[in-house]
């Protein structure tokens, strides 16, 4: 349940702000702030390495063992680390030397994402099924990130306010999370942080979270390769249009894919001790769960298409709702985050 009220937050959420932030930036202003989140997004992602579904697995298999539980979470964490730090600098080079000559100011905004993903760790939380935690504190930061827009964002050329209100929002996150972790069982962490640690952690995680992120990475590519691609390709304008249209497909991909991500905790748990009928029986129950919701939302978005776009987004996005209709396709298809 706690889970069911913090995906229909995030559900929630844009379907507030996004019709007034389009009214306000217009097709190119949301184009801009797309297309630098979608370059930060592939940096963030090398960054975290596969790591929240391998995190989850591991926290969620060794939960009753809490001295090997913080074994493992400071192993992770070491590695999660090490990328960040590799990650940041190099997106910091090629902003310094030019090599990303569109957007560089909302890029390098939006790249302190790296570090707040880092602090996130929201797959400790979710392999331990602290629900709970993470619904209230999301429900009071998304209250009060949705205040600041509405009381800053007034004109086209407040887009960088914007930018900065989006990661603060998705950066108080982060840092609730952090200082809970560290309140929880950081002197047991960093009782680890030695050399010798270090290696032995990148020895033992290592191979298992590359073959993890390999898997992500292939989930995840047309989930911002596209708006790059568009970005190179079409003017600001465009990568509006489309982004619209994708975040009103990717709100119910949120509703379909939800019990599935909130089994995974539990399907490593049964994994891990050798119920197999339990696991199976949760795939099941995953699989019937999205052919029931996806075939009712795509014919519903393919139908209704122009009113949504208009509704949602404005008149001057009316054109994107041939885009809709082709996406629609995605709520049956898309792989989750999480696959």
């Amino acid at each position: 349940m706690y889970n069911l009220i913090n995906t229909m937050v995030k559900i929630t959420f844009p379907l507030i702000v996004f019709p007034y932030v389009s009214r306000v930036l217009l097709p190119e202003g949301v184009g801009r702030i797309n297309y630098a989140e979608a370059v930060v997004s592939y940096f963030v992602l090398f960054s975290s390495l596969g790591i929240p579904i391998y995190g989850l697995r591991e926290i969620a298999k060794h939960r009753n063992d809490l001295p090997l539980l913080q074994k493992k979470l400071a192993g992770i964490f070491s590695i999660n680390l090490f990328f960040a730090i590799i990650s940041y600098a190099v997106l910091g080079s090629l902003i310094y030397f030019g090599k990303i000559a569109k957007e560089p100011y909302l890029i390098f905004i939006n790249s302190s994402l790296i570090i707040f993903s880092l602090m996130d760790m929201e797959w400790y939380f979710q392999g331990t099924e602290n629900y709970k935690f993470i619904t209230i504190r999301n429900l009071i930061l998304k209250i009060v990130s949705l205040i600041l827009i509405f009381v800053l964002i007034k004109t086209k050329d407040d887009i960088v306010l914007y930018a900065m209100l989006l990661v603060l929002g998705i950066g108080g996150n982060s840092l609730f999370n952090f200082f809970y972790v560290l309140r929880k069982h950081g002197k047991a962490m960093f009782s680890y942080f030695k050399l010798s640690f270090f290696k032995s952690a990148f020895s033992e995680h290592l191979r298992s979270i590359l073959v993890t992120s390999s898997m992500a990475l292939a989930g995840s590519v047309y989930l911002s390769l596209d708006v790059i691609m568009l970005g190179q390709m079409s003017v600001d304008g465009e990568i509006g249009l489309y982004s619209a249209s994708m975040k009103i497909v990717r709100v119910l991909i949120t509703v379909v894919l939800a019990l599935s991500t909130v089994l995974l905790p539990r399907a490593s748990f049964h994994v891990k001790n050798e119920q197999m009928k339990e696991f199976k029986d949760l795939i099941k129950l995953s699989f019937h769960f999205i052919c029931f919701l996806s075939f009712p939302c795509m014919a519903g978005l393919v139908i209704l298409s122009k009113s949504i776009i208009v509704m949602f987004s404005g008149v001057n996005f009316f054109p994107a709702h041939s885009i809709i209709e082709v996406l629609a396709c995605l709520l049956y298809t898309s792989p989750s985050p999480r696959d």
